[in-house]
């Protein structure tokens, strides 16, 4: 009987962690972010100037691309 209240408790705890801390580490880390750096650029910021870069470079690629077709004489 000892054992299903122990792991009753232990259930309890875990779900609160789950359920309690998550929510609070991430908006520490959006907070930190987002007041730890005035005047430069967050990291959401920087993924979404990267990502712009990164699908101007790749679309370089695609046949349809100016590069790829033959110059009409």
């Amino acid at each position: 009987m000892a054992i299903i209240i122990i792991l009753q408790t232990l259930s309890y705890v875990v779900l609160y962690a789950i359920t309690g801390f998550g929510p609070g580490i991430m908006l520490g880390i959006i907070a930190g972010n987002t007041m730890g750096a005035w005047g430069k650029s967050s990291i959401s910021d920087k993924y979404a100037k990267n990502i712009k870069s990164a699908d101007t470079h790749n679309a370089q690629w695609h046949p349809t691309h100016n590069k790829w077709r033959t110059p009409k004489h």
